[in-house]
């Protein structure tokens, strides 16, 4: 997905289609609306696992030349939902993942469980759209996310992301 320019009174879906991945829909979203999990700013500053800023370089390159090659995988989730989540994968986290606090935001959230990295370097680049896979169910969306995963193993923007 190339960058695209929105107007002050877009909505938040601004495409969807009837094609989907693994039971979850495709469409196209603005970044503002776009909460991630994951912290990406943490793990630039931690460099975890020594490697992290190593692979969002990498990430990044081939994002700028390739483009966006697969689409976030974005769970519609509410603030009580999403809180209650947290406090779940803290007691099961074995490392020092900083996840992102619950969006101040009435209604739907719109949480990008997996391609954080990639939606921070989108925004570094200046886009305003990008192309998500959106489900309602957090099983569906972990199921998606291991899904693209396994078929993206050889391609570097999202073989990490």
């Amino acid at each position: 997905m190339k960058k695209m320019g929105i107007g002050p009174h877009d909505t938040t879906l601004i495409a969807t289609s009837t094609a989907t991945y693994e039971g979850a829909v495709r469409e196209i979203l603005q970044l503002p609306f776009l909460y991630p999990i994951i912290s990406v700013a943490h793990y630039r500053q931690t460099n975890v696992n020594d490697n992290y800023k190593q692979r969002l370089a990498t990430t990044e390159e081939s994002i700028l030349k390739n483009g966006m090659v697969n689409p976030l995988v974005v769970l519609v989730t509410n603030a009580a939902e999403w809180e209650q989540r947290l406090r779940i994968m803290r007691v099961g986290s074995q490392d020092d993942r900083e996840f992102t606090k619950t969006p101040n935001v009435d209604g739907d959230i719109y949480q990008v469980m997996c391609g954080c990295k990639r939606l921070w370097i989108a925004k570094m680049a200046g886009y305003t759209h990008i192309d998500c896979l959106v489900t309602r169910s957090v099983e569906k969306a972990g199921e998606v996310c291991s899904a693209q995963r396994k078929s993206r193993k050889a391609i570097d923007n999202t073989s990490h992301s």
